[in-house]
């Protein structure tokens, strides 16, 4: 990102411009998380999620045609902006790209203007950046959808539109999502059980609402029924049982997402838009749309690219190279994903979202190693 003539301001050695390190930024950043919001404040439209790195890389372009390259600290991030950490005042309205981690290119440069700079302590500074165009969210954080990590915060109910299945054998169940999308132009069809959900679904949906226990099967073989019948909408898992071995089980059958029962009317409008409003699942599934003789060349060639994977990952690894590492493992799962390697994408998932709040490889031991592990398998 930094051009000729641009002036680096940050010193040898340093992370950022504030000098701290990444721990000492978690630390900040939950501190300032935990002083009490301003009253009365409204809804922003996307959520802003915690996003502590140590190390951004920021471009200020001045009046004149000069420019200025920082690392600065990073508090959080949403769909439409950015809150950064500085050492001083940045004027508002000061036009700025800034290069962000990315799961399949690496890294990415978006165009941005400062919308706000406030001085928070000391001489932490904390600027606000609003993205030109908004960025897709679930390829820069790794957050575990499984987690109710939804990045639309405020939606419109009148926004959401198109058929929806809902596959629940509980009418009080049933009633009640009917009740909480009435504000909405969604048309919502109740199956219940999985053979009448197959049947529906091919009639085609926007999106496919599964509780967890059916009379004749659970939600992971719905799944697999459901892809094996060619159905591609995102499915989203519901159930009360919120242990981790049911969610890696439900991602590792292709479950998009889970929502924890007892449900809400704005938990199940978020996790909907998330889907019908968000670019999220037609960019997951771009490369899906291939018949099965692609699919079976496509598997190989990626099974026969492991090895060299496994290498460089190994390398960087051993080298603490955690950006790499985190860039390496985003680009993995992206791929492992839409060709049927449910199980590394799920470890690369895992190992990633461990990354993001570690950014060292050493702390991230675990899930790095069970990633490994995963693709050791595969290489057999």
């Amino acid at each position: 990102m930094p051009q000729a003539g641009n002036k680096t301001t940050v010193e040898h050695g340093r992370t950022n411009t504030l000098g701290i390190d990444q721990r000492t930024v978690e630390e900040v950043v939950k501190r300032l998380s935990t002083a009490a919001p301003a009253s009365g404040k409204a809804k922003r439209g996307f959520v802003r999620w915690p996003f502590p790195l140590a190390a951004i890389e920021l471009r200020l372009d001045h009046p004149g045609g000069t420019a200025t390259t920082l690392k600065v600290a990073c508090r959080n991030i949403s769909c439409g902006g950015i809150g950064l950490l500085h050492r001083s005042f940045v004027h508002p309205g000061t036009r700025a790209r800034v290069r962000l981690p990315h799961s399949k290119s690496g890294f990415i440069d978006v165009a941005a203007v400062i919308v706000r700079c406030l001085h928070r302590a000391g001489v932490v500074h904390e600027i606000g950046l609003a993205f030109d165009k908004p960025i897709n969210m679930h390829e820069v954080v790794d957050a575990d959808p499984f987690e109710e990590c939804f990045s639309v915060e405020q939606v419109n109910p009148e926004e959401l539109t198109g058929n929806i299945l809902y596959v629940e054998d509980s009418a009080m169940d049933a009633r009640l999502l009917k009740h909480f999308t009435r504000m909405t132009k969604l048309n919502v069809t109740i199956a219940t059980n999985a053979s009448d959900a197959v049947a529906a679904a091919a009639k085609g949906m926007k999106a496919i609402l599964v509780d967890f226990h059916l009379p004749d099967c659970d939600a992971p073989t719905l799944v697999s029924q459901l892809r094996a019948a060619d159905v591609k909408v995102p499915v989203i898992a519901v159930t009360s049982d919120a242990s981790r071995a049911t969610k890696e089980r439900l991602a590792a059958s292709g479950m998009s997402a889970f929502l924890a029962k007892p449900l809400t009317e704005e938990r199940v409008l978020r996790a909907i838009a998330e889907f019908l409003l968000c670019d999220r699942w037609v960019t997951a599934e771009s490369n899906s749309d291939m018949d099965n003789e692609s699919r079976e060349v496509m598997k190989k060639a990626f099974v026969e690219e492991l090895q060299q994977i496994k290498e460089a990952l190994v390398n960087a690894i051993c080298d603490n190279a955690s950006m790499d590492v985190y860039a390496m493992i985003g680009r993995l799962g992206s791929s492992a994903k839409p060709l049927g390697f449910a199980d590394i994408g799920l470890k690369a998932d895992i190992a990633a979202a461990s990354l993001s709040k570690t950014m060292a490889c050493a702390a991230s031991k675990r899930e790095l190693d069970e990633l490994m592990a995963v693709i050791a398998k595969h290489l057999k």
